[in-house]
This record gives C-alpha cells, sequence and structure tokens, in this order.
C-alpha cells in the first residue's frame, strides 16, 4: 500500500482499504451517523487496522481533559466502587471524569457516543456494557482502553477471576461438596465471562465434581428465582454465582424456599462489591482488584504509547465468608 510522503498512513489509504470515496471516510469520521452500518463498520475496521491518527492523543502535560468511563448497571455497587477509583485516580492525574450510562451509547452515532469523543480526550470502556461497533466508533477518535475485555485494537485491562474461580471450587470441593452449580446471566460475546465458565467447567472436570450450568436470564429478582428453583431440584449443594448481585438475589430465594444458606447450600459470588460483606450470611466471594483495574485503566489512557491488543491480566483471590460451610452428610 502506497501512503503519504512522510510515510503515515492518511485518509487514501483508509479510503483504499475500506473500499470507499475519501469524502466517505471524512463524513463518517466527523459524523458517527452518516452512511449504513456497514459502511461504518467497514471504515472504522479500517482507521483500527492502519493506525490512522484520526484524534489526537492524550499527553501526560496538559493536565486537563475529561476521561469518559462507561461502565455495567450503574445500580450494582460494584460498579459504583469501580467508578469512585477511577475518579480518585483520574483526578490525581489532574483529569475530570464523565460518567456515561451505557444505554446512553447503545449503537453508534447516538448523542451519548457524540458527546463522549466531543468532550473527551481518552475513554475507559467496561467491555461487555458496550457494542463493538460503538467502541470502533469511539477509538478512532481518540484513545479507547477496555475493561475486561479483549480488541486486537486496542489495550486492555482485565481481571475475569479464573484462578479465583479454580480455588473456589477446590475450596468447596474439599468442605465435601460434590454437586456444583455455576449461575450466570449471558456470556455470549463477553470474554471475561467465557473466561470464568470455562475455569469453572475445567475446575469440575479436575475435581471430579457434577456440575450444572444455569443460565438465568432477566432481572435480577426474576432471574434468582429460577436458578434457586433449579438448584433445589437438582439437589445441588454448592453453588457460584456470576456476580455478587447475583448471589445476594439467589440466596433470598433460597430464603423464601426454606433452603439454609450455608446449612444446606453454599453460596460463592463473583467482585466482592460493598454490600457483599453486609449481607446477611455475609458473601464468600471471588474479589476483584477494583483499585488495580482503575490505576492501570488510568494509566493506560493518559500515558505511553499503549500496545494495541495488549491486555494486561490482574490476579483476583477468594474472599471467605459466612455463605460457605461442610456439604450435609
Amino acid at each position: 500500500m502506497e501512503r503519504g510522503r512522510d510515510g503515515r498512513v492518511n485518509i487514501k489509504d483508509v479510503a483504499d482499504a475500506a473500499g470507499v470515496a475519501t469524502s466517505t471516510v471524512s463524513r463518517v469520521l466527523t459524523s458517527p451517523e452518516f452512511g449504513s452500518d456497514d459502511t461504518r463498520d467497514r471504515v472504522f475496521r479500517a482507521v483500527r487496522q492502519l493506525g490512522y491518527a484520526h484524534a489526537p492523543r492524550v499527553r501526560r502535560d496538559e493536565g486537563v481533559g475529561a476521561l469518559g468511563l462507561v461502565l455495567g448497571e450503574l445500580d450494582n455497587p460494584f460498579f459504583a466502587q469501580l467508578a469512585t477509583e477511577v475518579l480518585r485516580v483520574a483526578k490525581r492525574a489532574g483529569h475530570s471524569v464523565l460518567l456515561t450510562d451505557p444505554d446512553d451509547v447503545a449503537t453508534a452515532g447516538t448523542p451519548g457516543a457524540l458527546q463522549l469523543a466531543e468532550q473527551c480526550v481518552g475513554l475507559i470502556l467496561w467491555a461487555p456494557a458496550v457494542r463493538p461497533a460503538v467502541v470502533a466508533e469511539l477509538s478512532s477518535r481518540l484513545r479507547c482502553v477496555l475493561l475486561n475485555g479483549v480488541d486486537p485494537g486496542l489495550p486492555s485491562v482485565s481481571s475475569y477471576g479464573g484462578d479465583a474461580v479454580a480455588r473456589a471450587f477446590d475450596y468447596l470441593a474439599g468442605l465435601g461438596h460434590q454437586r456444583f452449580a455455576y449461575v450466570m446471566n449471558t456470556v455470549q460475546g463477553t470474554t471475561s465471562l467465557e473466561r470464568r465458565l470455562a475455569a469453572a467447567r475445567a475446575a469440575a472436570v479436575q475435581l471430579g465434581v457434577e456440575l450444572s450450568v444455569i443460565e438465568a436470564h432477566g432481572r435480577p429478582d426474576e432471574s434468582a428465582r429460577y436458578a434457586a428453583d433449579v438448584v433445589v431440584a437438582r439437589g445441588v449443594t454448592a453453588v457460584v454465582a456470576q456476580n455478587d448481585r447475583a448471589a445476594m438475589s439467589l440466596m433470598r430465594r433460597l430464603s423464601e424456599l426454606g433452603v439454609g444458606v450455608p446449612e444446606q447450600v453454599s453460596v460463592i459470588g463473583c467482585d466482592d462489591n460493598p454490600a457483599s460483606s453486609l449481607f446477611s450470611p455475609s458473601i464468600t466471594t471471588i474479589a476483584l482488584p477494583v483499585a488495580r483495574l482503575a490505576e492501570e485503566a488510568v494509566a493506560r489512557v493518559i500515558e505511553g504509547n499503549p500496545v494495541p491488543g495488549e491486555e494486561v491480566v490482574l490476579p483476583a483471590h477468594l474472599v471467605v465468608r459466612e455463605s460457605t460451610g461442610p456439604a450435609r452428610p
């Protein structure tokens, strides 16, 4: 491919790679609502593959400008904790933070996505909450870092807890449990949750225990009702839930059914959100390193030249509390 005289990728290179006119590339990059979904996807894909520098990068000595932050359900205590940590780290580096609900950037070209692109100098995106097309659009305009997700064109910071899932299964097996369940909402297209589920399956095989994978869709209370009914029907005595919020809802439903935790069923959550230690019984959980997630993500947005596709994986650890106990004889 021929490039500009200075050897850098230019807009014509992007147009050639995407199979469109240079004017189309310009329109898509300045007005993301322009054109069909296929056209936008081809342009953004070419921009990322060629490394076309359309947007200015954040310089550490600027000390100004907002960092955009898109997380999951904002009423989930885990994401509130993560947002607090990102705010703390960003403020220390001289940046404010614009927190955006994932519904506001549900599709490319929405007002929320445009606002982030126009007002921010860098973005931190919780990968499971943002569609790939939106990630492609935003990352063509300014520097982005993914949390708990992988993209070949972007740096990412993850802590999916696979190592701690194995320890959780080993701990429960050591308490005499043989019938396990892994309760989840969805893992499709979500790298961190796919890895966590794979770790659960591998641990079950290694330990020789029975594992039921229960997909409980819908709102937390509705999905917990279904999951708890399946747990009781299958005689499961040890449950690992996708997150602490799911564990709490499951435990409430088990209580309604007259099933004691941990006397009859042991439950482990994941993420160690602030409410997990206050719940009764307090929840044994796989604790994700929230502070380090924030520190690593902010650093990659405002400093240096992070390698596209490079993933930093942070370890998680098991925190034992009151929701787990020995299996009944």
